[in-house]
């Protein structure tokens, strides 16, 4: 991004100087022929801070898209740290032909001199619903607590589907605490999740031609060492078991609702200046960027197949 931003210049003819605190407004576009990054954001609308040492310490950004013809905003995320204190929000939409949804992730947290995490707090939440002829939705909350030595989550998802004569519904739950593994330094791939446990507690139903029926057992607690992935059995020998089976499953509501607050959002109008237009983005770039994130060793866990064994 910031080789697009060098050499622009506002509609006076002023060069643009993107980390002065004020927002900027930015027209995007992509190649024709790039597949998925031809349907990027089509305006964005940022707003960033550096402090007097140069370091940034407030960002904002707006992004809007017009897949049926008209600017619409789907997205918002803001970044602040003062001091020690961080914190973030992002929220946003999207509808597809086949699905569509919200999502909303905050985090607060405290850093170190070398802008390393001691603890922090991640909220979530999201809802989604096909598009189509199928009647699918699913809404889900979790909160993750993490510092250097242990973590807590507490998360529910729960939905409904209908889909040729098959009608039922799902609610999982679970409650957990383990350790974290790791050592002082800023690189978050080195840190790790070390043995835990997590109680759960599910219920389905379920209708079709044939019958219907509920499965709703008593909620069982799960647990794992950290050093070779295998469960451990009996469960209670874990250490932490006990913690586990006291901790408190949540509720799982009957609805989730999400929406951009006032100063999220943004009618995607030139309210500030007249936009700049960017030079157009090619999928050899976007390619670039993204292959720095995947550097950093940051992947999907998929824990189920890892805990499982085989069968189950």
């Amino acid at each position: 991004m910031n080789d697009s931003f060098v050499g622009l210049r506002d509609a006076n003819g002023d060069d643009i100087d993107l980390y002065d605190g004020q927002p900027h407004i930015f027209n995007m576009s992509f190649a024709a022929d790039e597949g998925e990054y031809s349907e990027g954001p089509s305006k964005i609308k940022m707003q960033i801070a550096k402090d007097s040492a140069g370091n940034i310490v407030s960002f904002k950004m707006f992004m809007c898209s017009n897949d049926t013809g008209t600017n619409v905003q789907n997205e918002y995320t803001d970044q602040t740290i003062n001091g020690s204190a961080f914190s973030m929000a992002a929220i946003g939409n999207f509808v597809s032909a086949q699905w569509s949804g919200s999502h909303q992730v905050v985090v607060t947290g405290t850093l170190d001199a070398n802008g390393a995490f001691t603890e922090k707090t991640i909220s979530m939440k999201n809802t989604g619903g096909a598009t189509g002829d199928d009647s699918n939705t699913n809404w889900q909350e979790a909160t993750l607590v993490q510092t250097p030595s242990a973590f807590t989550i507490s998360g529910y998802q729960k939905g409904t589907y209908s889909n040729e004569g098959n009608i039922g519904s799902y609610e999982q739950k679970a409650y957990g605490e383990g350790e974290m593994l790791g050592d002082t330094s800023a690189v978050i791939t080195n840190l790790a999740m070390g043995d835990g446990a997590v109680n759960v507690d599910l219920q389905y139903t379920w209708s079709n031609p044939l019958g219907s029926g509920t499965y709703d057992p008593s909620a069982e607690v799960f647990a794992w060492l950290g050093d070779t992935l295998a469960a451990v059995n009996p469960t209670s020998d874990s250490s932490f078991y006990a913690a586990a089976a006291a901790g408190t499953i949540p509720t799982a509501a009957s609805s989730v609702s999400i929406s951009f607050t006032a100063a999220q959002t943004w009618d995607c109008s030139d309210d500030e200046a007249v936009a700049v237009d960017l030079p157009e983005i090619s999928g050899s770039e976007m390619d670039a960027a993204c292959s720095q994130y995947g550097s950093m060793s940051r992947g999907w866990i998929d824990c189920y197949s890892t805990i499982q064994p085989e069968g189950e």
